[in-house]
């Protein structure tokens, strides 16, 4: 965020900002960051036309709390997460969100003169800016009505003295070229944009992915090719800037995949029987709190090696059991032979280690998906 700033000079008053990029490329998790940040020290409201307020507080309290916002959505949180949850929930509180669909331009700028005269106002967010109603006639594909709501919150910052960052969506024919890049033409009514923005930050993330979802939850996400930063956000700051900016930052999507897949094959272990539940719940919280692949791979890493040492702890304990079994009944027993035929395929199982096999060709498999990081 700091780069940002020197390169924007920081969000001015009086300024109306648009930050517009692709479905999944971020734009929810960097405005939610910014404005959180904001938020300590300002006075910040938000008008959120696409998600609820349930929705937000969830991304917001995964921001404070550093767990990935997928387990907020599964359930999936460790014990020690649910009380932390408190003290961030006061926070969050003292935020001003408004999250009434369908609204319009005059009923925003409304709220923010309101907001103003009655505890002072500093920054706006609007998400989306596509989603603000606005009567009137329409044309060049509702290019005319953005033009009309722009034109309104930016007079609303000035008449505020306040920061207004407007979220855009992007038109789908930029991934149907070559380079992906979005530029100004590729916002949706990109010309009432153009005209009435003070900055235009485009966000693009160097990544090709596979998805699979419905409306609400991530069913499946399949890295099909990563480029060299494929782990960074590429912003292009326009109007007045032309500059590039390498946000660090993991794929949101796709380390909330590998956690989930994670924390599945521990589940499935500890239901197996194969963990002692301090050992689950440690697994868990450690889980939860990793923020990169990397991070998650050494978890796959540590889990499978915890599963082998378990099996060949039980191999062994069957083993020193069968001993003394033989040992007890003697080779005139009528069991005695079954009883040796056990003990040497337990033996066969250790020696041969066939489980470590089973399993690190199982670990194998799943940690193709993602390479380990340097």
């Amino acid at each position: 965020m700091s780069t940002i700033d020197g390169m924007t000079t920081g969000w001015h008053r009086k300024d109306f900002s648009v930050v517009g990029a692709r479905t999944s490329m971020g734009k929810t998790v960097f405005v939610i960051e910014m404005f959180l940040r904001l938020s300590n020290g300002y006075k910040c409201a938000m008008f959120s036309l696409e998600m609820s307020k349930q929705q937000l507080y969830f991304r917001m309290m995964s921001n404070l709390m550093q767990v990935n916002f997928e387990l907020f959505r599964t359930g999936r949180l460790a014990p020690n997460h649910y009380q932390n949850m408190q003290k961030y929930k006061d926070e969050l509180k003292k935020l001003y969100i408004d999250a009434t669909r369908a609204v319009s331009a005059d009923y925003i700028a409304d709220e923010m003169r309101r907001l103003k005269r009655t505890q002072g106002l500093d920054f706006v967010v609007v998400d989306y800016l596509q989603d603000v109603k606005e009567q009137g006639e329409i044309n060049d594909n509702g290019g005319s009505a953005l033009a009309r709501v722009c034109r309104k919150l930016r007079a609303a910052a000035k008449e505020c003295d306040c920061h207004v960052m407007g979220l855009s969506q992007v038109v789908r024919g930029v991934e149907d070229r070559k380079d992906k890049r979005p530029g100004n033409a590729d916002l949706s009514g990109s010309t009432g944009i153009e005209t009435n923005a003070d900055v235009i930050a485009l966000l693009y993330r160097d990544i090709t992915i596979r998805i699979v979802r419905n409306k609400t939850f991530w069913k499946s996400i399949l890295p099909s090719s990563v480029t060299e930063n494929a782990e960074r956000w590429n912003c292009i700051m326009t109007e007045p800037h032309s500059v590039s900016l390498n946000y660090a930052e993991d794929n949101e999507q796709l380390i909330a995949r590998y956690q989930d897949m994670l924390i599945r094959q521990v589940e499935a272990a500890y239901q197996k029987g194969e963990m002692e539940p301090d050992t689950y719940l440690n697994f868990l919280s450690r889980v939860c709190e990793a923020n990169t692949r990397g991070e998650i791979y050494d978890h796959f890493e540590g889990l499978f090696n915890e599963l082998v040492q378990y099996h060949e702890n039980r191999l062994r304990e069957n083993i020193i059991k069968g001993a003394e079994y033989l040992e007890q009944i003697g080779p005139a027993h009528q069991k005695y032979e079954l009883a040796m035929s056990k003990y040497n395929k337990l033996c066969s199982q250790l020696y041969e280690n066939k489980e470590r096999r089973r399993l690190v060709q199982r670990r194998m498999r799943i940690t193709e998906l993602f390479p380990k990081q340097a």
